[in-house]
């Protein structure tokens, strides 16, 4: 009986245990985390939301653990900053869904009905590297184009 007691307060206790011993000096938990991530807040300027950040704990923690460690971090903001950077728009970029919104105020001012086949078809002319942004550089392309065509 004794040993039954030891078996079954050894077993409500190892997951702890795990954890800890698992734990390196750049690891830290949900709570760790909520801390840093309030005093990355207030350096920042920016307000904290919990609910942002047990998101961004949720996806940072890639192995489901309850523990954020250096490498998940680092995995998940090399992800972001090579996703960011594949897709990084200048200024007089776009994107289908800014464009659907810019033609939509056009279409409005001119008291036209907007067509989104019609913008669509627009759209993949000018995206002329089909990466989903047109750049200012292919609208200036298109639009010369157009003008010589009409010409």
């Amino acid at each position: 009986m004794k040993l039954l007691v030891l078996f079954a307060a050894f077993c409500l206790f190892f997951p702890a245990i795990a954890s800890a011993a698992e734990k390196g000096p750049t690891d830290f938990d949900r709570e760790e985390f909520y801390e840093k991530e309030k005093i990355k807040a207030e350096k920042g300027g920016w307000k904290y939301s919990q609910k942002n950040a047990d998101k961004l704990f949720d996806k940072m923690d890639a192995d489901g653990d309850g523990i954020l460690t250096g490498q998940e971090r680092k995995m998940y903001w090399d992800d972001w900053a090579a996703q960011k950077n594949a897709k990084a728009k200048g200024p007089t970029d776009f994107d289908r869904e800014e464009f659907y919104a810019m033609e939509k105020k056009k279409a409005k001012k001119n008291g036209w009905r907007f067509n989104q086949a019609n913008a669509d078809a627009l759209f993949d002319k000018m995206d002329t590297d089909n990466d989903g942004i047109v750049t200012g550089k292919e609208r200036k392309v298109y639009w010369d184009n157009w003008k010589k065509s009409q010409g």
